[in-house]
């Protein structure tokens, strides 16, 4: 299954590693914002084992939030889906 637990933007090295023994799959989708793309690059780096990444701009949300109230939890955690499926396949590729 999947859970959306609603982290701040700066998410410390301690909670990464409470949720990696937790969860198997962690995505974390960040704002398009610059502050949100600044952090996402930056978690990108220091944890290139975690799924993250940002809404694109052609669904007009901002977040997550704004993402799953425009087009539901269907479409949402269909989204999510999709992404992983996508970066498993890039991993395959590479």
């Amino acid at each position: 299954g999947i859970r959306f637990i609603k982290l701040p933007c700066q998410v410390s090295d301690k909670m990464l590693t409470e949720l990696k023994e937790r969860f198997k799959n962690i995505v974390l989708l960040y704002d398009s914002d610059i502050t949100g793309v600044r952090f996402m690059n930056k978690i990108r780096k220091q944890h290139p084992d975690l799924i993250v990444c940002m809404i694109p701009r052609k669904y007009g949300a901002k977040d997550i939030s704004d993402f799953y109230q425009k087009y539901g939890k269907n479409k949402t955690i269909e989204g999510i889906k999709e992404y992983i499926n996508y970066l498993k396949r890039e991993k395959e590729i590479a």
